[in-house]
């Protein structure tokens, strides 16, 4: 056992560590040399709360609030009875993100499990993948084109920077009046920094429009998909955000996710900081901070948001919450590109979870049937759902 990191995990149980040992833990937790010394110090940890006054109950509210110390760890202000559990529950979630370990609670488990095995048939999490349609009609793979510029026309620079494609207006030439477009595959995601500083990131069969130069008295985008929004601020020239020609959302500056699926039941739009005003139809209603939009048939709701499980996608993370098995399939095909098939029906079947994205597809249902009465087939891209 490597002794400095049974030092800072030990300290971290404790709620002792300052943010350069947490910094200095975390990169233990990313080097999957010490995967199996990280396995044993949270076996050893559960076991002791297993041993202790950890019940089923005590448990699953473990779950609710281990999430609200991923990013903030060594908050004071926590009782001394929940420390243990969350400690241990923030640790799980570390090798989560370090894709070792998976934390599933369902029907059948509520420990997480090591990930050991692989299908036989598999398939890879997808990545940084999109197509640039320009306004000439021209069509750039982005991921076959190295760092650099991308392209260089009237009006426009476009570069592509680690994972990132940045419009800028270019200090030569006629500004550009058409419309770019980027569009990414299922098993593909993509980040953008539009003309005005926007900042955008697109999920997987997703797609952004958007001119070349704002100008004018908006700035206006066109949006199918998922897509997550850190608006550069200019109070002169609102954002808006068209989605799926069907309902539109007014910005000046603000954080934001846009989940506007064709296979999904509703569009949610959930506000992480600043205002938003989000129309359908005749109705419109103006949103918080922590709150979600939900549009669906029956018209416009306004709710409060788990923000953490909104945004999980751009962090590279699966997050349920008592979610039907049918939504969770929904993502597993997007990100792994694959066709989901029921034996039977599965309306019923609930789960509440975390995992990386970017772990294989074999990994994710096999904690998915450990978490419940559910099991899965690879036959290539199928995947056949049985009870």
């Amino acid at each position: 056992m490597n002794e400095r990191l049974n030092d800072l995990y030990q300290r971290y149980l404790e709620n002792a560590c300052s943010e350069e040992e947490l910094q200095e833990l975390r990169s233990f937790v990313t080097n999957p040399a010490y995967e199996r010394e990280l396995a044993a110090l949270l076996d050893e940890t559960w076991d002791n709360l297993n041993a202790t006054e950890a019940s089923t109950e005590s448990t699953k509210d473990m779950h609710l609030l281990y999430r609200r110390i991923v990013t903030t760890p060594q908050r004071k202000q926590l009782r001394r009875k929940w420390w243990p559990y969350m400690a241990a529950a923030s640790i799980a979630c570390l090798l989560v993100i370090a894709g070792f370990y998976v934390y599933f609670l369902g029907v059948h488990s509520s420990q997480p499990v090591a990930v050991r095995q692989q299908l036989v048939n598999d398939v890879a999490p997808g990545g940084s993948k999109a197509t640039l349609k320009l306004a000439d009609g021209s069509t750039i793979d982005i991921e076959r084109v190295e760092d650099g510029r991308v392209k260089s026309k009237s009006g426009l620079e476009v570069v592509k920077q680690q994972g990132q494609l940045i419009f800028s207006p270019s200090i030569t030439g006629e500004a550009d009046t058409g419309y770019n477009q980027i569009m990414t595959p299922n098993g593909g995601q993509y980040q953008v920094k539009l003309p005005d500083g926007t900042q955008v990131w697109l999920n997987a069969a997703s797609s952004l429009r958007f001119p070349a130069v704002f100008s004018g008295s908006e700035r206006k985008v066109e949006l199918t998909g998922e897509a997550y929004f850190e608006v550069a601020k200019n109070k002169d020239q609102p954002f808006r955000v068209n989605v799926n020609q069907t309902s539109t959302i007014e910005v000046l500056g603000t954080h934001f996710n846009v989940m506007a699926y064709p296979n999904e039941h509703t569009i949610n739009t959930t506000l992480l900081e600043g205002s938003i005003k989000v129309s359908h139809g005749k109705r419109s209603s103006f949103v918080s901070p922590g709150q979600q939009v939900r549009i669906d048939k029956t018209g416009i709701q306004v709710v409060n948001a788990d923000l953490e499980e909104a945004v999980a996608w751009k962090n590279g993370l699966f997050q349920f919450s008592s979610t039907d098995l049918r939504t969770i399939m929904h993502q597993m095909e997007r990100w792994y590109n694959v066709e989901v098939h029921y034996t039977s029906d599965v309306s019923n079947k609930k789960l509440t979870g975390l995992i990386s994205r970017n772990t294989n597809l074999s990994n994710v249902l096999r904690m998915l049937e450990l978490a419940g009465s559910v099991h899965f087939q690879i036959d290539g891209t199928k995947i056949m759902v049985s009870p």
